[in-house]
């Protein structure tokens, strides 16, 4: 008997003229099966990062303790035991997995050096912690890029991306509107405060506060939404199937769009001008125009609004003795050192940790001192890999919804890669499963670009 993949239908036998009546479905299985399928699976790890504050979490633990990412880990080791069953994941060629190993290998290399070398208690822990979060992105990548096996389920993940990353960008607009952090009311029963929640800082002139919604890092959260929640809701807005739904999405779109000058932050603006530039590829002349009149209609209502807003904005751009923009450039002078003492395998996996040496607001850097050389070739192979697969697309799809969603997910990795040069991004958990979940959704779309049903849309 040959087994039919997961979700599939197999074709009617020929049989008497009246079947019998198997009975009523029961909805609540059916759920059941949908939360406990990959696709189920992954949107619950992403309904945690983006609902829950990034400081909540289980009691006892450390920071990697939330519940989203606790998950995700353990999604990590169910892509494991999936792969001995045929029906589970995916089977074939997929590039991805290839991107993680060695990834994932050039970080054991590195962490294994660290030991032989000796480390403290406090080195020895983040060690781990970074190694646990590196095993929470590669647990959401090869579940996504194996386990979603249809546009549809890709859709669901995708969506709920875009959905829980426009309740973060609302939650940052009343920050700042209230001037009062709201996560201090979100922390469902069972969890706690691990530290303080981010709250505000003071940035320009005229009272302006910086706001971070739900995640751990002012950077990180207009990085989430210039990379990820308004290129998906661009998507969404012109290919979702009813009429309602497209006009729901554009407007949660302009929403979210907004939020992303209120962190201050010079990250976000480039990256959102990053990922319109990288998904504008996939555009006709006439969107381009139209979502251009927009972005310029949308600073003129922020200039109304909020007049010092945006010259708080342009300052950040223009000043000449910016103390974030020494700072980062002051510390290669001290960090160059360290890393021609261990070029090749760094100090240790995660052992950087500022209570030993200093901040250090560059993950590429940061990456480079901590694990070497080859740790940054495994984070450039994995970033390749995931443009690749998406460029991949973008030339052999017939289709143009799955053309425009490489352009989208290719824009959020691009945007990724820059926003790391900008702060030390892989310690923060919300962008870490992010990450992974955009690898995995261009894996899993390399994967069904040529194999979905004629009619099916997401």
């Amino acid at each position: 008997m040959t087994s039919l993949p997961l979700g599939s239908t197999a074709p009617s036998a020929p049989g008497p003229a009246k079947a019998a009546n198997p009975g009523p479905a029961n909805p609540g299985l059916a759920l059941i099966r949908i939360a406990l399928s990959p696709a189920g699976l992954l949107a619950t790890v992403v309904l945690l990062i983006f609902v829950l504050p990034a400081r909540v979490i289980v009691p006892g633990l450390t920071s990697i303790g939330r519940p989203g990412t606790l998950l995700a880990i353990m999604l990590l080791l169910f892509w494991l035991l999936a792969r001995v069953h045929p029906d589970l994941t995916a089977r074939g060629r997929q590039p991805m997995r290839w991107g993680v190993a060695a990834y994932f290998l050039a970080l054991l290399a590195s962490y294994i050096s660290g030991e032989l070398r000796g480390l403290t208690v406090i080195e020895a822990n983040n060690s781990d912690r970074t190694m646990m979060a590196a095993a929470a992105m590669l647990g959401v990548a090869l579940l996504a890029a194996d386990g979603l096996k249809s546009r549809r389920q890709l859709g669901l993940l995708m969506r709920t991306l875009f959905w829980c990353g426009v309740f973060m960008s609302v939650v940052g607009i009343l920050q700042f509107a209230l001037r009062k952090d709201i996560t201090l009311y979100i922390q469902p029963p069972g969890l706690a405060f691990q530290a303080p929640p981010v709250g505000f800082s003071n940035r320009g002139a005229g009272g302006l506060v910086r706001v971070a919604g739900t995640v751990g890092h002012y950077i990180e959260f207009s990085t989430l939404i210039a990379a990820v929640v308004v290129p998906l809701g661009l998507h969404y807005s012109k290919y979702a199937v009813r009429s309602l739904e497209r006009q729901l999405i554009a407007v949660a779109t302009v929403i979210s769009a907004c939020a992303i000058p209120l962190a201050l932050s010079r990250t976000g603006i480039i990256a959102i001008a990053i990922s319109m530039v990288v998904t504008g590829i996939a555009w006709g002349w006439q969107r381009r125009i139209v979502i251009g009149i927009a972005s310029v209609m949308t600073m003129a209502v922020f200039s109304v609004i909020r007049p010092g807003l945006l010259g708080t904005l342009r300052a950040l751009f223009m000043a000449e003795n910016d103390p974030s923009i020494s700072g980062r450039t002051d510390d290669y002078a001290r960090v160059f050192p360290l890393i021609s003492e261990r070029p090749w395998l760094g100090r240790g996996t995660g052992t950087f940790v500022p209570e030993l040496y200093f901040l250090l607001d560059n993950q590429w850097l940061l990456t480079l001192v901590s694990s070497g050389v080859v740790g940054v070739a495994g984070l450039v192979v994995l970033f390749s890999t995931g443009a690749g697969q998406g460029i991949a697309v973008w030339r052999k799809a017939s289709r143009e919804s799955d053309r425009h969603l490489a352009a989208v997910l290719v824009a959020g990795l691009a945007s990724f890669a820059f926003s790391a040069f900008t702060f030390d991004a892989l310690f923060f958990t919300s962008f870490v499963v992010t990450f992974g979940l955009l690898l995995g959704a261009v894996g899993a779309l390399w994967r069904i670009s040529g194999s979905g049903r004629p009619h099916d849309r997401y």
